[in-house]
């Protein structure tokens, strides 16, 4: 009974640590993500600014 017990336990916890490890690497993922797609829009309004558009409009919208 208690090595089949074992054997139950086991891939459980392999489970739990794969779906933890896909979670965390997701959420890097996920902010790496918004991390170039902000730096990309300050590049832009860095541009229009450079144009001479209103600064104030593009901070308030950051």
């Amino acid at each position: 009974m208690l090595n089949n017990e074992n054997k139950v336990k086991k891939p459980l916890k392999k489970e739990v640590f794969l779906l933890c490890s896909l979670l965390i690497i997701r959420s890097l993922i996920e902010g790496c993500v918004e991390r170039i797609v902000f730096i990309v829009s300050m590049l832009i309004d860095y541009g229009s600014v450079k144009r001479g558009n209103n600064i104030g409009r593009i901070v308030a919208v950051h």
